[in-house]
């Protein structure tokens, strides 16, 4: 497992990588938390960051925490 400053160093690069910047990092923050199972999905109304990001975010964070 990765230290905590890689860790957050990786989790802020990723957010970055999908247009997730500032306090809304918290939204992936939150998400790995949970069971990816319980994580919910775009609702089509063009959400600023869209919730399609933040899981697709939190998904690559995962995949590399294991990786």
């Amino acid at each position: 497992m990765s230290a905590p400053d890689d860790d957050e160093s990786l989790v802020d690069a990723i957010c970055e990588s999908y247009g997730i910047e500032d306090d809304d990092t918290f939204y992936v923050r939150a998400l790995l938390e949970r069971d990816p199972h319980t994580w919910p999905g775009c609702c089509g109304e063009g959400c600023n960051p869209c919730m399609a990001n933040i899981t697709s975010a939190a998904r690559e964070i995962l995949q590399r925490r294991e990786g």
